[in-house]
């Protein structure tokens, strides 16, 4: 059973639990030893770690990068507070090795529900030319499924997946919430420049195993 980090408690032994690998830094301690500074995460949250430098035989950590999946055996310790894990092994895995639902944090909304919401609003718009514009765009399937599963940004707002259609229907119910208040506006161009405002971040980011990363073309 996976024990997602949000449940991790202090005091615990943690056995062959799965995590992606978000941070991967090699340190010096007081002595001149080499130890490892991990960042592990799955769709709850994120945890720090370290690997010591009798730890670090039994860890698969040669060439290891960020977005890899890793099961992990650990000590659950506390340290200024923070709960981290003093790592004992750690094994490289394949991603068909794991669960990527269990790691990729996502939108706490159904992304059914907020696309239709999406919709609704686009085909409310009076203008027939910008209801078009709209309405061609949000059929094109790879655009579509783009939109619909990443992120609005890399570490910065709305970091999972559905975070830019969960972004856009936010916006979009703001903007709706000042249609009272602002009788001159144009709303089918606010309506309209919310949902293209992030649209290159459909080609703009991918999802790299368990983390999100800039395209060449991003």
């Amino acid at each position: 059973m996976k024990i997602f980090v949000k449940d991790i408690k202090v005091g615990e032994m943690i056995t062959d639990t799965v995590f992606s690998v978000t941070e991967f830094r090699e340190h010096k301690d007081k002595n001149g030893n080499i130890y490892y500074k991990i960042f592990l995460s799955d769709k709850s949250g994120s945890i720090g770690g370290n690997i010591w430098a009798d730890k670090i035989a039994n860890c698969e950590i040669r060439d290891l990068k960020v977005g890899e999946v890793v099961s992990v055996d650990a000590q659950v310790d506390s340290f200024k507070e923070k709960v981290q894990l003093n790592i004992l092994k750690l094994t490289k895995l394949k991603e068909d090795e794991a669960d990527m639902s269990d790691l990729l944090q996502m939108s706490r909304f159904d992304i059914d529900e907020l696309w239709d919401r999406l919709m609704e609003n686009v085909k409310k718009i009076e203008d027939k030319d910008i209801k078009k514009l709209l309405l061609d765009i949000l059929k094109d399937e790879k655009i579509v499924k783009q939109y619909r599963s990443i992120t609005a940004g890399i570490g910065v707002h709305h970091d999972f997946i559905g975070g830019l259609l969960e972004h856009v229907v936010e916006m979009i119910d703001m903007a709706n919430s000042m249609r009272t208040w602002y009788k001159e506006a144009n709303f089918d161009i606010v309506v309209a420049g919310i949902v293209l405002h992030d649209i290159g971040k459909t080609e703009e980011i991918v999802t790299v195993g368990s983390t999100f990363e800039k395209t060449t073309k991003g």
